[in-house]
């Protein structure tokens, strides 16, 4: 798949009803497509993609109201967002990059005004902000305009917190410990930071309702301690100021880097998976629906795993499990049992180190298509299901 990917994502790229996959490549400054095929699932070789500088972070969306999956990769060397839009079956136009500010290391697409146009949100490190780009639903996006939210957020989540049905903007901050709330307005901007105990030197934050009270939980990484912390939310609806209990400590493996939930089991119940880059494995942290959850189970993968995604590749309707190995240039492929255990783990050589992860139907086929970045060609893959 080529030289060192560190962001996934995926879509149905091509319309033929399965999940493809976009991975980066950093030093061809493409992304690659790969196209899924068969019951495995299999994938047919990747299809590479130029991305701009050092492609990282990917998010999927219809950008231009099309009917086609577009992909935005962030371009941290730049301090860009490169988007592309998809020009029909596997191909893409040449990427344009719009400016963020200082660092960008989170990207999440979503729409934050209520136009039903997909803007952009995107977490700079180095600025200590995030820049917000709103989407004119054409494929093009209005200048960046910049908030700030604490010292050093790493990634970024775009939920309601308070239940108002306007969506608002989340970090980690590395640097101060702290997370960092702005309720949105619901036309596109955001009211003043609110900040949080968080966890020290906090990596990834996911938010989350864990506890089935229809209110946003938050979840985030203690790298140093191998621990996840919970936080749920109690926010009265429409309250100016989140509210939250004091963090619930889960052990996990060693140095956890990303998380994702899911249901694992189809018990209706909110699940966590923990990706451990010093241990070489993940988390399995299985929810009982209360806000509380069982031991982690650790599971091995490849070396330094740093993303995971989750989606019923082979279509049995159970939830399977990708992870993206960014020290053995390999993806980790994970078959659900549907009862929280997988089958033996599926190594897929991608001849580069994989950081980030996507899935989404890229081709409109049904099946889930894989989207993979690669630092060192400058480039994402897009592995298509066939």
């Amino acid at each position: 798949m080529g030289d060192n990917p560190q962001h996934l994502t995926t879509a149905d790229f091509n319309k033929d009803g399965r999940l493809d996959i976009v991975v980066n490549a950093n030093n061809e400054h493409q992304i690659r497509f790969v196209s899924s095929a068969g019951v495995g699932p299999t994938f047919l070789a990747p299809l590479a993609v130029k991305a701009g500088t050092a492609p990282a972070a990917l998010a999927v969306g219809d950008f231009n109201q099309d009917g086609k999956k577009d992909v935005a990769v962030l371009n941290p060397a730049d301090d860009q967002v490169s988007i592309l839009i998809a020009a029909g079956g596997k191909q893409f136009k040449v990427p344009v990059a719009y400016a963020v500010g200082d660092g960008p290391t989170g990207l999440v697409a979503a729409d934050v005004n209520g136009d039903k146009k997909l803007d952009l949100v995107v977490s700079n490190t180095i600025g200590d902000d995030v820049s917000v780009l709103l989407g004119n639903g054409n494929g093009t996006f209005q200048a960046a305009v910049h908030y700030t939210m604490g010292n050093g957020p790493q990634n970024v989540l775009v939920k309601d917190i308070n239940g108002d049905k306007k969506l608002d903007i989340i970090t980690p901050n590395f640097f101060d410990d702290t997370i960092g709330i702005r309720l949105g307005n619901g036309d596109g901007t955001f009211g003043d930071t609110k900040t949080y105990i968080g966890a020290n030197a906090s990596t990834y934050l996911h938010v989350q309702d864990v506890n089935g009270d229809k209110k946003t939980d938050l979840i985030f990484t203690e790298p140093g301690a191998d621990k996840i912390h919970l936080r749920i939310n109690t926010t009265p609806t429409g309250a100016s100021t989140p509210s939250f209990l004091a963090a619930t400590s889960y052990a996990v493996g060693d140095a956890p880097s990303s998380l994702i939930t899911t249901d694992l089991n189809g018990d209706g119940k909110q699940d966590v998976v923990v990706t451990n880059g010093n241990s070489n494995d993940i988390s399995i942290v299985m929810g009982t629906g209360s806000g509380a959850f069982a031991p982690a189970v650790n599971v091995p993968v490849g070396n330094t795993p740093s993303a995971v995604i989750a989606g019923d590749f082979n279509k049995d309707g159970k939830m399977d499990l990708f992870v993206a190995n960014k020290n053995s240039a390999s993806l980790t492929l994970l078959r659900g049992k549907g009862t929280g255990a997988f089958f033996a783990p599926i190594s897929i050589d991608t001849g580069h180190s994989p950081q980030y992860l996507a899935a989404a139907d890229m081709n409109g086929d049904g099946k889930l298509d894989l989207l993979v970045n690669s630092l060192t060609e400058n480039e994402i893959r897009l592995v298509f299901q066939v």
